[in-house]
């Protein structure tokens, strides 16, 4: 039977490592790596109680992307985990990687993404984050590799952005993982029908000090700006498997701010090119700038592996791979 601890290895040591990569780039790359969170109750009573720790091939899940970073060209690694789990001692890691137990009053997904900017503001110092983009991604992508990591850093590097997401083929996923179905949408710029994908990147050039210098913010955004961008990026990152979701996210976030006559047509110029499939990622970032003046930009990422995160038993299986201590 195969399991992923082979494939994925053999997978490694194929895949081409872009060597001095870290030296070419413009902006040096802090990686931060969301750990938190228990399994779903699909897994059984067996397994772990804690996400990140969830057997596979034999070995905890974070464990893998975490190779992949230490690997690759990014120069620190934040760990977020849940403060009841001492993750430092029960995974393997390299000098890049930190960990950081997470208060257990930032439980949710949003709360999380708070924590680990204000704490890597805390750790690097707002100067060094300026200087440098920031890679958030969950720990459940045990196909990631360095080498995959190292071109969406080389491609991202040379584009200006403030928030950065990331893509995939639809037809890219369905020759890398036969069978498995995954959510897409149609991209006319891109030429098809793609898949949002979790991991994101940040330019810490956006980001400042507000409330004499406690509180990180967005540029010259108000607190309640900064905050309802962050309760829209955890919707959008929930309706990445419900269609209607992001609509209601676009318009929390963009259309709210644009005045009565331009929300009503920006949002019936998105609604019909949705249904139409002439929606355009460079439609959604002209309505960013517009209402936000935040530059937002799609990245394809050409990357499937990308996507192949693990929620439940029926992904390892449909991934083609076997663990029975998850059963």
């Amino acid at each position: 039977m195969n399991t992923i601890s082979t494939d994925v290895g053999a997978r490694q040591a194929r895949a081409p490592h872009v060597g001095g990569l870290a030296t070419r780039l413009r902006k040096p790359v802090i990686a931060l790596l969301m750990a938190g969170g228990g399994p779903r109750p699909e897994f059984g009573s067996r397994a772990p109680g804690f996400r990140a720790l969830l057997p596979v091939g034999g070995r905890p899940i974070v464990s893998w992307i975490l190779d992949a970073l230490e690997a690759s060209a990014v120069e620190r690694v934040f760990v977020f985990h849940d403060a009841a789990c001492d993750m430092r001692a029960l995974v393997a890691a390299g000098a890049k990687t930190v960990f950081v137990p997470r208060p257990a009053d930032r439980g949710g997904f949003v709360d999380g993404v708070r924590h680990a900017l204000e704490s890597t503001v805390g750790a690097c110092g707002l100067a060094a984050v300026r200087r440098s983009r920031l890679l958030a991604l969950p720990c459940d992508l045990p196909f990631v590799t360095a080498g995959l990591l190292d071109r969406l850093l080389e491609r991202s590097d040379a584009l200006d952005f403030d928030f950065a997401y990331t893509a995939v083929s639809r037809d890219l996923l369905a020759r890398r993982f036969p069978g498995r179905p995954f959510r897409a949408y149609p991209a006319a710029d891109l030429g098809g029908f793609y898949a949002l994908q979790t991991p994101s990147l940040i330019d810490g050039a956006c980001f400042g000090l507000a409330d004499a210098g406690s509180r990180l913010t967005f540029g010259d955004w108000s607190r309640e700006e900064a905050e309802r961008l962050l309760d829209s990026i955890g919707a959008l990152r929930r309706g990445r498997g419900a269609f209607l979701q992001v609509p209601r996210a676009l318009n929390e976030l963009v259309l709210r701010r644009l005045a009565g006559s331009g929300r009503r047509r920006a949002a019936a110029a998105l609604l019909l090119r949705t249904l139409t499939g002439r929606l355009r990622t460079t439609d959604l970032d002209r309505l960013a700038w517009a209402a936000l003046r935040v530059r937002t930009l799609c990245i394809d990422s050409e990357a499937p592996e990308l996507s192949a995160d693990v929620d439940r038993p029926a992904d390892l299986a449909s991934y083609g791979v076997v663990d029975g201590r998850t059963s």
